[in-house]
């Protein structure tokens, strides 16, 4: 089910670059962030919170003033190296102050990026579908989900990297906000990140 969509995503994306425009480039990304994780509990009003990391790896082919299309592998962790309970105080303070739960994830997906106004500069909006992988732990139950489901993102990005000895036109830095809800987890994730 979750390579049909997938597959139908690629074929798209061949299709309009094929239809719609004569020359486009490749583009890669690499991308690191802070994540914040939520879960909205059923038998509680209050939200449990956790703080984590991510990546992201992606690549495909950009247009040639605004749009890209491709593919991304994520990843997400809110977990402890060590979870043992052996800590003294600050340490237990730092975990529960950081970590509600336990959370991680891997997912794999097909993105559309579109900059605003063009010219692969400035702010841009991108929207995804994914495919991921998840478990939640939080002492009290573990869980293992995996499904599908969207990414949204919001970001500007600046060129000025240097490609081959010469100043690139698709190459520079990203500031990103990106969220997705991975059935009852929420992430919202603060961005870092580089395009070449």
């Amino acid at each position: 089910m979750y390579c049909g969509y997938l597959g139908r995503c690629v074929l798209l994306m061949w299709i309009v670059f094929i239809v719609g425009e004569a020359r486009a480039d490749y583009y890669g990304q690499m991308a690191i962030g802070v994540s914040n994780f939520s879960i909205e509990r059923a038998d509680s009003e209050f939200t449990d919170s956790s703080i984590g990391s991510y990546f992201r790896v992606s690549g495909g082919l950009s247009a040639k003033h605004s749009l890209q299309f491709g593919l991304s592998l994520r990843g997400w962790a809110a977990n402890d190296e060590d979870d043992d309970d052996d800590g003294d105080g600050d340490e237990l303070i730092e975990h529960f102050f950081l970590h509600d739960f336990h959370f991680s994830s891997i997912s794999v997906g097909a993105d559309v990026q579109m900059y605003i106004p063009g010219f692969r500069k400035g702010p841009y909006v991108r929207y995804g579908r994914h495919c991921w992988l998840a478990r939640v732990f939080d002492y009290r139950v573990e869980t293992s989900e995996n499904a599908c489901g969207h990414i949204w993102a919001v970001g500007v990005f600046g060129g000025g990297l240097m490609v081959d000895g010469q100043a690139s036109d698709r190459g520079g830095v990203l500031l990103e906000l990106e969220y997705t809800r991975m059935n009852n987890v929420d992430t919202l994730v603060g961005i870092l990140g580089m395009q070449i």
